[in-house]
């Protein structure tokens, strides 16, 4: 076969193969891409994106997202990541007096087909910002990843270096591995989300009443609403304690009083159930008690919040009304 003869035939294969290519999009022994992502469904949420300018919440939202898919442990939601914040944004300003719960976040996870969430905290710290994140897994209600970031996050560049410096730490600070936050643990299941009436050892029931800053006292057990509390349970393993008018028990310098929600710490209470049927309640701003003044059982005791004794003035019985 002659030169000429050859390079023809050669030419007319490259023809027919580059037409193929366009006709497929690849040519047919070739499988398509691999879908990005280690098939575990990841979204993201910032609480506090106030203290951040215009949509950089989402932004970073985005971008902690990207990050955990591109190291391919984890996988884009089905319909989409900023889809899903968007709809938590929606469902945030549906529920204004109260934090979205772990309840709230598995549920409108499962309509997005997310099975992780990374949740950020952000605060302003002087003149930067204090991010806390976390990644819990929906499906079991445990946490599996914390990082913490402190810097300025006011434009692109910073955004960037933020959720770089985030996904690296959530990638690799793992709940239960090596190299894991001693002090992290799983979230523990809402065990006490509903209504409650807050008993003292002595029978006494708490009670509130009054607006803004009125103290939380002891008084005897008569079924008034006043001694209704319902608890929230809270994406940090944290409890809202809400009183009859919609205010929240709010730990001050000493006194226990009710106030309007702002999300502050010392509105936040964990719950840990003591000797199998009684609970202390704990003030998440310091680690204060709260506390029947004096172990006194009269009526009208003030309730204040005041460090751990192990007496009864800090035990109490929670009862469905």
């Amino acid at each position: 076969m002659s030169k000429f003869v050859l390079l023809k035939a050669l030419a007319f294969a490259a023809i027919c193969f580059s037409m193929s290519f366009a006709q497929g999009g690849r040519p047919p022994s070739q499988s398509p891409p691999a879908p990005s992502g280690g098939g575990n469904p990841v979204a993201a949420y910032v609480f506090g994106g106030e203290e951040m300018r215009g949509d950089l919440d989402e932004d970073l939202a985005d971008a902690i997202v990207n990050n955990l898919v591109a190291d391919r442990r984890y996988s884009q939601p089905r319909r989409g990541a900023r889809e899903f914040y968007r709809e938590v944004d929606r469902a945030q300003a549906r529920n204004r007096r109260q934090i979205l719960s772990d309840r709230d976040f598995c549920r409108i996870g499962g309509d997005f087909g997310v099975q992780y969430v990374v949740i950020m905290d952000i605060e302003r710290a002087g003149r930067s910002n204090s991010v806390w994140a976390r990644i819990l897994d929906l499906n079991n209600c445990v946490l599996v990843a914390t990082a913490e970031y402190v810097g300025l996050i006011r434009n692109a560049s910073e955004v960037t270096a933020a959720a770089n410096s985030l996904s690296a730490e959530l990638l690799h600070r793992r709940i239960g591995k090596r190299g894991g936050s001693a002090s992290s643990r799983p979230i523990s299941k809402p065990e006490f989300t509903g209504t409650y009436m807050i008993r003292t050892m002595w029978n006494r029931g708490v009670d509130i009443v009054g607006n803004n800053n009125h103290n939380a006292h002891t008084w005897e057990v008569k079924g008034q609403a006043s001694q209704n509390f319902t608890f929230e349970h809270l994406h940090d393993n944290t409890y809202r304690i809400v009183s009859n008018n919609g205010m929240v028990l709010t730990a001050t310098t000493s006194r226990v009083v009710r106030m309007a929600w702002a999300n502050g710490e010392n509105q936040k209470w964990r719950v840990t159930t003591v000797d199998g049927n009684a609970v202390t309640i704990q003030n998440a701003l310091d680690g204060r008690f709260l506390d029947v003044q004096g172990g006194n059982n009269r009526n009208g005791v003030s309730l204040i919040v005041y460090p751990q004794n192990n007496t009864n003035a800090q035990r109490f019985r929670l009862v469905r009304p």
